[in-house]
């Protein structure tokens, strides 16, 4: 599935920005038209009418404390109730005046890009879970690099608790664990930050880690990636994952 771009709907970027700018002015002046009228009518119904039931002028604090304390309360609800009238009137109002063709372009594009990212993230769940320890290192140092972050992945065995080393001598250690993470991964990873004196440390985890991982990373030189992070960084790269064979 390709990723859609604004030139496929006959759109550049500075309109497809311009537009989704213009158009939210756009719904705050219905929204003002619409809904905030029909709040303040519901407030003042709600108040007039409390003060017009009101059988004597309050003559004690406790009293006019009450009053306030009732008129607050009656507020509130007709606050609520007029959001609740004004939002679907909105909403019809919308419905009966048809959106002008630069507008529903614009949806048309929005939507295909919205269904392209959810089918993006669906995949490639599906694809990083689908690996294994060593495909999990081999895949996040093709990443790292694509992505500007000079990455050298260690051998396979022998690595010291090591998988990928970065340009500025940043280590990385990844887990494609089906669970989070627990805390002792984590104390070996910042054991092995001291004793090679590395600036910081990553910690890949494809599930994430427990609170007691973040708990102990507070304050050190480590830092915690998921598989989110991973699929974020990869959609800010490429059109389209391709995964490396």
């Amino acid at each position: 599935m390709r990723k859609p771009t604004p030139e496929d709907f006959g759109l550049t970027n500075d309109q497809v920005k311009s537009l989704t700018e213009k158009r939210a002015r756009r719904d705050k002046r219905r929204e003002a038209f619409c809904v905030w009228p029909c709040v303040g009518i519901f407030i003042f119904a709600g108040i007039t009418f409390y003060l017009s039931k009101l059988s004597h002028v309050p003559n004690s604090i406790v009293e006019i404390i009450g009053i306030l304390f009732t008129s607050a309360w009656i507020v509130g609800i007709c606050f609520g109730a007029g959001l609740i009238i004004g939002y679907p009137l909105l909403r019809l109002f919308n419905y009966v005046i048809p959106e002008p063709k630069r507008y529903r372009t614009l949806n048309r594009y929005l939507q295909a890009l919205a269904q392209y990212e959810a089918w993006f993230i669906r995949t490639q769940e599906v694809f990083w879970n689908s690996l294994d320890g060593r495909a999990f290192e081999v895949e996040v140092t093709n990443l790292l690099n694509r992505a500007g972050y000079p990455a050298t992945l260690t051998p396979g065995s022998g690595d010291g608790g090591v998988d990928i080393v970065l340009g500025d001598g940043t280590i990385v250690q990844c887990k494609a664990h089906r669970a989070s993470v627990s805390p002792g991964v984590v104390r070996e990873l910042y054991g092995t930050l001291i004793h090679l004196r590395a600036p910081r440390a990553i910690l890949i985890s494809l599930n994430g880690v427990t609170s007691g991982v973040l708990s102990f990373i507070n304050g050190k030189q480590i830092t915690v990636w998921d598989r989110s992070r991973l699929i974020a960084m990869q959609k800010s790269l490429d059109k389209y994952f391709v995964p490396t064979q």
